[in-house]
């Protein structure tokens, strides 16, 4: 996935549209080391480029509408070998010739070359004149090969600093939402609710049989987890927390963050009572 892509997906992110958001969920993390693997990908091919152009012993020429780089040095060490496949070419099936090409970039990028040849009969002929051959078709001078390779260099410049930029954009966009949810709050239970964050989590208490929640970032603005208390009017299964006091809690703020509600149940029960509150402005 490449500039395409990534911005699609980003702009998904931003907009609300695919799930987890400002939970470091693993599908988050899971996203966030593709992009650095996409960002990595496009700077490798930019180190490529500005690598061909800066080396004098590379030309490059434009084969089946992509650049390929020649390594003069290597020139008639690797010329014999991609004469002989030239020449088996012919009695082998398309992918064995795909994989026999596939272990050497440079080969290949010969190989290929030497097919643009097809008035000439290039498996029989000499070393030395076919060295002497493919140095002429390569033939290049400076100014040429940076012609060349300049537009598509710009491109990968400009398609890294946009994923990068949105990338920011994100990290941003998380950590503003992420406290949001910090503060003091009112509440349906008890007067005050104090939530903290860290990381993904946001813990609080509430003034009610000594509240305290605990719960995850899921979604934009939106808190999954439960609340914990040391009485209720129902006992769950197991404690959680240290108590056997406990259930389900949702809780979505306003886009301002000047107001939530939510719902609650017991144990593992689906929430369904209501739970609301505004932020206590001091």
């Amino acid at each position: 996935m490449r500039i395409t892509g990534v911005l699609a997906s980003i702009m998904a992110l931003l907009l609300g549209l695919s799930g987890t958001i400002t939970a470091q969920s693993p599908d988050q993390d899971a996203f966030m080391a593709e992009m650095d693997a996409v960002l990595a990908e496009v700077q490798a091919d930019i180190d490529t480029l500005e690598g061909w152009i800066s080396d004098p012993d590379i030309v490059v020429q434009r084969v089946n509408g992509r650049p390929v780089p020649v390594d003069l040095d290597r020139l008639d060490e690797l010329l014999p070998i991609a004469q002989l496949i030239l020449t088996a070419a012919p009695g082998l099936e398309e992918d064995v010739l795909d994989r026999v090409l596939a272990r050497s970039p440079e080969v290949r990028a010969l190989y290929e070359l030497m097919t643009l040849f097809s008035d000439t009969d290039l498996s029989t002929m000499s070393p030395d004149a076919l060295s002497r051959l493919m140095r002429t078709a390569v033939a290049q001078t400076a100014d040429e090969k940076r012609d060349l390779l300049l537009p598509r260099l710009a491109e990968l410049q400009a398609e890294y600093s946009d994923i990068d930029a949105a990338i920011a954009s994100i990290i941003e966009y998380e950590e503003n939402v992420a406290a949001g949810f910090e503060g003091s709050w009112t509440s349906t239970y008890g007067d005050r609710l104090l939530l903290l964050r860290e990381g993904s989590v946001v813990q609080g208490e509430y003034d009610y049989d000594n509240g305290r929640v605990n719960l995850d970032i899921v979604r934009d603005r939106t808190l999954d987890g439960y609340w914990i208390e040391d009485d209720s009017r129902r006992t769950c299964d197991f404690a959680r927390n240290g108590s056997e006091h406990w259930g389900r809690l949702v809780l979505v703020f306003s886009d301002d963050f000047t107001s939530y509600s939510g719902t609650w149940g017991y144990c593992e029960d689906e929430p369904g009572g209501s739970w609301v509150g505004e932020r206590i402005t001091e």
